[in-house]
C-alpha cells in the first residue's frame, strides 16, 4: 500500500518539483563552470577529468593540500571497495569539491558507494536517529579512512531540512563528520552533471535492482523527509528525459538506496605531516617464500618496561603484488569465542579481536595502508562435516587448516613468545604451543588447531588457545 501511495503522490507532484528551490542557504558560493571541465593539477592529491567510466585502482592516497582545492574538481583521499574485487583491496574514493569556506572543502563522493536503507527498520525517523547516520560515522569511516586521514575530517553541525510540500519533523541539528546531502543542498549544488548524474560503482549495481544498464546511473538517499514521517527524499536522475528530482514524496526508509557520502575536509592542519601517509616500496628481495620481514609490534618478552618488540613474520606465499604472511611466534593467548556454543570464524569473537585491537594496536598509518581486506574463504575441516559458516572479508584472520597443510609444512611447530609462555595452561618443550585455526572442529562448538606436536586436532571453542595472525600485504606500496 505504501508503495502505491508513493506511486501517486509522485504522479500528482512531478511538475511541481522541477524548478523548485529552498533559498534557505546562501548561494554566493555557488559551484562555476569548473564543474563542466575538470582541469589536471600536479596537486600532491591527484585531480582528474570526469570520466563516467569505472573508479580509479591507484595506490595512493595523501592528507590534503590546502592550496590545491579548487570547487569542481575531484580529488582522492581514503578507500573503500569499488570494483567488487576484493581480491585486488579496496580502490581510492574519488571526491567532488562543492564548495570551499574558511578553510574547509565540502566534498561529496564522485560515485555511489554503498547500498544501505536510510533506516533498518520501517517507522517513523529522522537523519538524528536513522541507522544510515550511525553507519556513515562509524562503520563507514572506519573502513574508509585511516586514523590520520580521519583527522582531517571535520565535525560539521548537519542542519534539519524540513520538506518544502510536506509537514514531516526533519529533527534537531547533529554534529558528524560524515553525513549526506540535504534537499536543499542537492538544489545548490546539483547545477552540473557531476554532482546530479550519480554513477553507482560496480561493487554497488551488483546489488542494485534499479538503475540505468546504458550509463551506471542510480538514485540516492537525501537526508530530507519525505511525505510520512518514515520516508526519506531520494535524487534520481533520468538520462532519457534529461531530467533530475528529489522524488517529491520520497521512499520508505528501510530500502536499499544507493549513499553518497559528503564531509568536510579542513585544508588549514599543518601539525601532521603529509609524509605520514606516503607509502614506502617494500624491498621485494626481502619477500621470497620463507624469509622473514618485521612488519609491527607487540608485547613479546613479557617486561613492558622496554616497550612492544617487532613483530616477526614468515612469508609463505606470493601472489603477484600480494605476500601472503603468517607470525612467526604465537604472539596471545584467548579462545576462539568468548561464550561456549556453536560458533563458526564469521561471528567468533577471536575474528573481532583481531580486526579492531590487535590490529589498531600493532600497526601504524604506513603499515595499515599495506595491510588490504581481503576475501577469507570459510572452508570446512577436511576431517569434520561441521558448517564452516560464511566466507570474510577481513585484514587480519587465522589460517585454515588446508591452509596450515599447505603453507606450514616447516612452520607448523609454534613457539610461544616469553609474554604468552607466561600464560600458557599446559606448557611443551621449546615453548611449543597449540595455536588456533579458523576452521570448525570436531563440534560446531570446537574450532581447528595446530597442536605443538605438529598434528591437527580441535577444541572448545570457548578454551584458551596461542593465537598467530595472518594477512596479506601489498608489495607496492
Amino acid at each position: 500500500m505504501k508503495k502505491i501511495v508513493y506511486i501517486l503522490i509522485c504522479i500528482i507532484m512531478v511538475g511541481a518539483i522541477y524548478g523548485c528551490g529552498d533559498n534557505t542557504i546562501n548561494d554566493t558560493n555557488k559551484p562555476t563552470d569548473a564543474f563542466e571541465e575538470e582541469q589536471v593539477s600536479s596537486s600532491e592529491i591527484e585531480s582528474t577529468k570526469e570520466e563516467p567510466t569505472e573508479p580509479s585502482t591507484e595506490k595512493e592516497t595523501e592528507a590534503p593540500i590546502n592550496n590545491e582545492y579548487e570547487i569542481g574538481k575531484t580529488i582522492k583521499f581514503g578507500r573503500y571497495e569499488q570494483d567488487n574485487d576484493f581480491s585486488n583491496g579496496k580502490e581510492l574514493i574519488e571526491w567532488v569539491v562543492l564548495d570551499i569556506v574558511d578553510e574547509k572543502a565540502l566534498v561529496v563522493s564522485k560515485y555511489a558507494l554503498d547500498l544501505i536503507p536510510y533506516n533498518e527498520t520501517w517507522e517513523d525517523i529522522t537523519w538524528e536517529n536513522c541507522t544510515l547516520r550511525k553507519w556513515l560515522n562509524d562503520d563507514f569511516i572506519n573502513n574508509a579512512f585511516t586514523d590520520t586521514e580521519e583527522k582531517y575530517i571535520s565535525m560539521a553541525t548537519v542542519s534539519p531540512d524540513k520538506n518544502p510540500f510536506f509537514d514531516t519533523n526533519p529533527g534537531n541539528a547533529t554534529k558528524d563528520k560524515v553525513f549526506i546531502l540535504s534537499r536543499t543542498e542537492y538544489n545548490q549544488y546539483s547545477g552540473y552533471d557531476i554532482v546530479k548524474k550519480c554513477i553507482a560503482t560496480d561493487y554497488i549495481i551488483a546489488q542494485l535492482q534499479w538503475y540505468e544498464a546504458e550509463t551506471g546511473i542510480c538514485s540516492w538517499w537525501v537526508r530530507t523527509p519525505g511525505i510520512y514521517q518514515n520516508f526519506s527524499l531520494t535524487a534520481a536522475y533520468n538520462s532519457k528525459d534529461d531530467n533530475d528530482s528529489q522524488g517529491g514524496s520520497g521512499t520508505t526508509v528501510d530500502d536499499k538506496i544507493a549513499v553518497r557520502p559528503a564531509m568536510w575536509i579542513d585544508l588549514g592542519i599543518k601539525e601532521e605531516p603529509l609524509e605520514v601517509l606516503k607509502k614506502e616500496p617494500v624491498d621485494r628481495s626481502l619477500l621470497q617464500v620463507g624469509n622473514y620481514i618485521s612488519i609491527g609490534t607487540y608485547e613479546q618478552d613479557n617486561d613492558v618496561s622496554n616497550g612492544e618488540e617487532p613483530i616477526k613474520w614468515i612469508v609463505i606465499d606470493i601472489k603477484g603484488d600480494k605476500a601472503l604472511l603468517v607470525s612467526k611466534y604465537a604472539l596471545e593467548y584467548l579462545p576462539f569465542n568468548d561464550k561456549y556454543g556453536d560458533i563458526t570464524w564469521e561471528n567468533c569473537t577471536l575474528r573481532q579481536w583481531l580486526n579492531n585491537e590487535f590490529y589498531n594496536s600493532t600497526f601504524n598509518d604506513k603499515e595499515k595502508m599495506m595491510i588490504p581486506t581481503m576475501f577469507v574463504e570459510a572452508e570446512k575441516h577436511p576431517d569434520f562435516d561441521n558448517s564452516p559458516g560464511n566466507s570474510t572479508y577481513d585484514k587480519i584472520f587465522l589460517l585454515s587448516v588446508n591452509e596450515v597443510n599447505t603453507y606450514c609444512i616447516d612452520y607448523k611447530r609454534c613457539s610461544a613468545t616469553d609474554y604468552v609462555e607466561e600464560k600458557l595452561y599446559i606448557k611443551h618443550a621449546y615453548n611449543g604451543c597449540d595455536w588456533w585455526q579458523r576452521s570448525p572442529g570436531w563440534q560446531q562448538s570446537y574450532a581447528g588447531l595446530a597442536s605443538w606436536d605438529g598434528y591437527n586436532s580441535s577444541t572448545n571453542a570457548d578454551c584458551y588457545r596461542a593465537v598467530r595472525p595472518a594477512m596479506w600485504i601489498n608489495l607496492n606500496t
